[in-house]
């Protein structure tokens, strides 16, 4: 049987599920007696700290393994903990009602997340993910559990999940994640990103994974064409093993020429250059023999960030890149939104063709202060 998806990081891959089942937001209500009221409201602002600890460490951790782009992910999730547009009616809630803060947390995140659902916006759709993972750490944390179970893997695996929260990405063993499969996700989620920073095979959108596969099932992960075959029988096993020892021949081949000069044999010079999403993404290009960028597509900037970059956050990412490859040519892009990708802050009107309307260069001449 095999499950179709989108393949956002390339390769083919041979293991075990691992099916990560997560809890849900939902939470028993309990009433509080009025003189228990303060200590329940300290104890929620205390799980507060707590997870802000937690979310530190885990930017800390990613920025050290894969860089600082993919980092302040983590900056936007702790600025959720201290908006007052969350902070101020779960307080009130847990007063006013006399009820636990648990089931306090619960209500005032449902009701964030089922506004969110109801705008046709990708981006906004996107966040729901950020309040989910926020949420379930936060309800984790009052309950006083510890439960991280991509840190304690025995074996390599391929993650199988609904989705793949930021934080359960910064926590996982990244010598026993082999490669993800998730229900959801897009070519921008925050998988797929980080799936092609960590240079795993990769698939998003497998509609119906979850309830498909049991842990310990045996599938293939094309990460290339989006396939995931689930307990193959000898023949495909062995077709996609073959497959496998020739992409991993193919790679040791271009690997031992990624050091030689990129000329033709009449002796005429090539440049090699990459295109690239992130900053982050520069050493990636310089371990294979890349000479300059032939396209940074800035947009990415804006699609991996909850509010719009500034000024001195462009102006750093375009430093760093055109630094790290001087004194070789980086052509940076001018902002590609519109058509398919979109930013929810920039308000971008509904159009019948939006290819061919407001985006890229034309939304850039209107939209100078971007």
């Amino acid at each position: 049987m095999s499950v179709q998806g989108i393949g956002v990081s390339q390769g083919i891959i041979v293991g075990r599920v691992f099916l990560l089942e997560r809890e849900g937001l939902n939470t028993v209500r309990r009433d509080i007696p009025a003189d228990k009221i303060n200590s329940e409201v300290l104890r929620f602002q205390h799980a507060i700290q707590k997870t802000k600890n937690q979310l530190k460490k885990f930017r800390d951790k990613i920025k050290s393994e894969l860089g600082d782009s993919h980092a302040t992910l983590f900056d936007s999730h702790a600025l959720i903990l201290d908006d007052p547009m969350f902070l101020d009616p779960t307080i009130q809630m847990i007063k006013n009602e006399k009820i636990n803060p648990e089931h306090a947390v619960h209500i005032v995140f449902l009701d964030y997340i089922e506004k969110l659902e109801k705008f046709d916006d990708p981006y906004l759709k996107a966040r729901i993910a950020d309040f989910r993972d926020v949420g379930r750490r936060l309800l984790l944390n009052l309950a006083g559990i510890e439960k991280n179970p991509l840190a304690k893997l025995e074996e390599k695996v391929i993650v199988v999940s609904f989705d793949l929260s930021p934080s359960e990405t910064a926590a996982m063993d990244k010598t026993k994640v082999i490669g993800f499969v998730t229900e959801s996700g897009s070519r921008t989620s925050h998988t797929a990103i980080m799936a092609k920073a960590l240079e795993i095979p990769a698939v998003v959108g497998a509609q119906g994974i979850t309830k498909t596969v049991r842990n310990g099932d045996v599938i293939i992960l094309d990460g290339t064409h989006g396939t995931v075959i689930i307990n193959p029988d000898r023949e495909t096993l062995k077709e996609y093993l073959s497959a496998q020892k020739k992409s991993t021949v193919t790679d040791k081949e271009l690997d031992n020429l990624r050091k030689l000069s990129a000329q033709t044999t009449d002796g005429i010079q090539i440049q090699l250059a990459a295109n690239i999403e992130l900053p982050d993404e520069v050493e990636h290009v310089k371990q294979y023999g890349g000479k300059g960028v032939g396209l940074f597509r800035t947009e990415f900037l804006y699609l991996y960030n909850t509010t719009l970059p500034s000024e001195e956050f462009s102006f750093k990412s375009y430093r760093q890149v055109v630094k790290s490859f001087a004194p070789e040519p980086v052509t940076i892009r001018t902002l590609d939104i519109g058509g398919d990708k979109f930013v929810s802050q920039l308000n971008l009107p509904s159009e019948l063709n939006p290819f061919l309307g407001l985006r890229a260069i034309r939304l850039c001449l209107q939209r100078p202060e971007l």
